[in-house]
């Protein structure tokens, strides 16, 4: 699965042109730049620490980060915080030329691939009443530079030497051509984790988990159980599920109204339904569905998950198991 690491509508409709495979989770990070850092450097390191956050977060899909600033050969111009740094920015770009950089990372696991792509950016001189125009169109808001060169700024621009697309904030070109090694240790991972799965899982537990298949209702070891402790991943460990969350739906399979970890929901069209599938994130087993039927005092949700994606750890062997940390569930 790829990720890319942005909320960007423009990296979102240019990355559809490889695929429409793809999830959007945008990074968190401190963006301050070093004392004496090069816009380039800059950038760069900005994209590196984008795709460490997500990896991070989802450690066995294929993230993109990207990040784009517009600067002259040594000041970096950000996103404008008003009206009148955005006016001094265009103000300089005047009958003048700054340069767009766009750093991309590419990781997989502790395979990373991450470059700079850059272009040169000519305007036309403007008056300051063409400079008020723009300006009252609010498309400088949240732009670095403060301008898009696909919008209302594009009637200054001269010309440009590079790539367009760097501009626009995701030079896609490149980004296909060095995405296929990404795929194939994606490929060759999942293909590991079906062949340790098939070693260490009951038949039953390797279907539900790497098959997507169903336990029949009413007959998993777990709907009717009730003792106190964590469900955990039975390949990679990860806590799923605490019994405190767990209760009886009457659907046959157990039901919890919140996971204790993040996961990954994804549409499932099966079986002519639309339903939300929900997959573990270390180990990409399918775990089962989650449903907006659920109590509402707890929340409304209900995640109905096959007894054979689970394995319990009872609360008194937390501890010793590793899981300590996760004792304060029953407070």
């Amino acid at each position: 699965m790829l990720i890319l690491a942005s909320s960007s509508p423009r990296r979102q409709k240019l990355l559809r042109r490889i695929t429409k495979d793809f999830e959007i989770l945008p990074a968190d990070i401190d963006e301050a730049a070093r004392n004496g850092e090069s816009p380039r450097d800059y950038v760069q390191r900005m994209s590196v620490e984008k795709a460490a956050v997500i990896q991070q977060k989802r450690p066995i899909d294929i993230v993109i980060a990207a990040d784009t600033i517009v600067a002259t050969k040594t000041e970096i111009l950000g996103k404008p915080a008003n009206r009148q740094a955005a006016k001094r920015m265009l103000s300089q770009y005047s009958e003048s030329s700054h340069y767009v950089l766009t750093g991309v990372t590419l990781q997989f696991k502790k395979q990373i691939k991450t470059f700079v792509v850059g272009a040169k950016v000519h305007f036309y001189p403007m008056s300051e009443q063409e400079i008020e125009h723009y300006l009252d169109t609010n498309e400088w808001q949240d732009k670095a530079g403060a301008y898009a060169i696909q919008g209302a700024a594009s009637l200054f621009i001269k010309g440009i030497e590079g790539d367009y697309l760097t501009i626009v904030g995701f030079p896609i070109a490149k980004i296909y051509h060095e995405l296929p090694p990404f795929f194939e240790a994606e490929s060759q991972y999942q293909a590991s984790l079906d062949k340790k799965a098939a070693e260490q899982l009951e038949p039953t537990a390797y279907q539900v988990t790497r098959q997507a298949a169903t336990e029949r209702p009413f007959s998993g070891k777990y709907d009717q159980f009730n003792d106190e402790g964590i469900y955990v991943d039975p390949l990679s460990g990860e806590v799923l599920f605490s019994s405190t969350d767990k209760f009886d739906a009457g659907c046959g399979w157990p039901a919890f109204a919140k996971p204790v970890s993040d996961l990954r929901e994804l549409t499932d069209s099966s079986h002519q339904m639309v339903r939300t599938e929900v997959k573990s994130l270390s180990s990409d087993a399918h775990l089962g569905h989650v449903f907006d039927d659920g109590p509402k005092a707890l929340g409304g949700l209900r995640y109905c998950i096959n007894s054979a994606a689970l394995k319990f750890i009872p609360k008194d062997e937390m501890e010793d198991k590793g899981y300590g940390k996760y004792l304060s569930l029953f407070n």
